[in-house]
């Protein structure tokens, strides 16, 4: 429920997520695009999508930095509830 990182699509729906998202996914027999429901066959329709990764790299910069603020942010707030 992050950023998606090294991207893949699901060649039937072009509804992109994350590669070791995917691969859990399927390892848990879960055949379907999590966000349509429609039918994946096999782990031969997705593809990788390095281009939506360099979109997001060039938007957002480092990932891992961007990663580390936000679960240093929560934790501030968090102490502030807690």
């Amino acid at each position: 429920m992050g950023w998606i990182k090294n991207t893949v699509v699901i060649m039937g729906c072009l509804h992109r997520f994350c590669a070791s998202c995917m691969e859990e996914s399927l390892r848990s027999r879960n055949y379907f695009c999590p966000k349509c429901r429609k039918a994946l066959p096999s782990k031969r329709n997705l593809r990788p999508d390095p281009r939506y990764d360099m979109l997001i790299a060039s938007i957002l910069g480092d990932l891992e930095d961007l990663e580390a603020k936000e679960e240093v942010e929560m934790e501030k707030i968090q102490q502030q509830l807690g």
